[in-house]
């Protein structure tokens, strides 16, 4: 499997944090699926206002709080998301991008826009999990924002995030050998 390389400033800001291998892979993963659902995206829609950008940069860096809070890293927990945003910041990360640390697990807690709902559904999507809430959610602002029937949304995202998922194992796979 051909995974992407993750922006050059967060390579080095993992090389400057001594970032453990795990959530290093993990993140390369996650980036991989969120390029993947970008591409997909802009395939079938144009115009929706991504900024690529910030979510290939803040995908890459939606976990990094879990340095804190190293338990994190293979048991459950939110610590992470509340204290990575300002871990993130203190390390020269726009505010922009460190919510991304936040948004990526508070998505029903709080109103966010597609970009938080993209690295979400990353987040979910690279070990092969489906969550309906999240989909549906995200197939219901993609409609409204291309002024589309929520069902002919639907089509296109449900083969695009079935795709994804498939490859879920074998991205759990490659993610514990390393």
């Amino acid at each position: 499997m051909h995974l992407r390389p993750l922006p050059s400033g967060v390579q080095q800001l993992f090389n400057d944090l001594n970032v453990p291998a795990l959530l290093r892979w993990h993140s390369i993963l996650v980036h991989d699926v969120a390029a993947e659902l970008l591409d997909s995206l802009g395939q079938c829609f144009q115009n929706l206002g991504l900024d690529d950008q910030a979510i290939l940069q803040g995908v890459a860096l939606h976990d990094l709080g879990k340095i804190l809070h190293p338990e994190e890293l293979i048991g459950p927990g939110k610590q992470h998301e509340i204290d990575g945003p300002q871990f993130l910041e203190e390390n020269r990360i726009e505010p922009h991008i460190a919510r991304f640390a936040r948004t990526h697990g508070s998505w029903k807690h709080e109103m966010v826009g597609l970009d938080d709902l993209v690295i979400a559904l990353a987040d979910n999507l690279w070990k092969g999990q489906r969550n309906e809430q999240l989909e549906a959610l995200v197939i219901e602002v993609i409609a409204k924002q291309m002024s589309q029937e929520k069902w002919l949304v639907f089509g296109q995202l449900d083969e695009i995030f079935t795709e994804v998922a498939s490859k879920g194992a074998s991205r759990l796979a490659m993610q514990l050998r390393e």
